[in-house]
């Protein structure tokens, strides 16, 4: 019996891991297509100036942003409530017999797919070449829009949807300050997988204790 019910997280994890990767082939696909290539934003191997500081401002924004996410979820809103009920009850049926691995790795796919597509191509797209040379009309659009696509591709309820485009429109702005796609597909990374890993670690101190 659990032998079946680790294969069944197994091919929960392999498909949520492949859908992540999928995106990111979606957005090479749609740069090859129509450009722009989303893979140009991301430092060459041998760029380790624009790699360091890729790295080291998203774990810093990162974390920010989780702080910030945190303090958002305890506003004493009614939708925001049941909103952090609504997630965690679907963590723990999805991803809680997950390892932490198995979410790290999830956290990592969602930071590479999603920000090559919703940052990378789609903002990117819209704002064109240069990013802060153009107009902070069309700077603003081109991040609300892409924020607002963001947030619909996280239909969990309407509430989630605004808290994603919060989200998204929080890299995009690190994404147009750093004009490094790894910021954001490591601040993204990071955030997932504090978030991820926090809510395992919580519900396991829970359920030994009864909870």
């Amino acid at each position: 019996m659990n032998h079946f019910a680790n294969d069944d997280t197994d091919n929960r994890f392999a498909v949520a891991a492949l859908s992540e990767l999928a995106i990111g082939g979606l957005a090479i696909a749609l740069g090859w297509l129509i450009g722009p290539d989303a893979r140009a934003f991301v430092p060459r191997w041998y760029d380790l100036r624009g790699l360091s500081i890729g790295l080291a401002a998203g774990i810093f924004f990162g974390v920010v942003f989780v702080g910030w996410m945190a303090i958002f979820s305890r506003l004493p809103l009614r939708s925001i409530q049941e909103l952090a009920k609504l997630t965690e009850g679907q963590f723990l049926e999805y991803l809680m017999p997950m390892t932490r691995l198995q979410l790290l790795t999830l956290a990592i796919t969602a930071g590479v797919g999603e920000e090559l597509l919703f940052r990378g191509w789609l903002q990117s797209a819209l704002i064109g070449p240069g990013g802060l040379d153009h107009s902070w009309s069309r700077i603003g659009f081109g991040v609300v829009i892409a924020s607002i696509a963001f947030g619909m591709a996280h239909p969990i309820s309407r509430t989630y949807v605004a808290c994603a485009a919060m989200m998204g429109a929080m890299m995009g702005i690190l994404y147009l300050i750093t004009q490094n796609l790894l910021s954001s597909i490591v601040a993204h990374a990071v955030y997932d997988a504090i978030v991820l890993i926090s809510m395992k670690r919580n519900a396991e101190r829970g359920s030994r204790v009864g909870l």
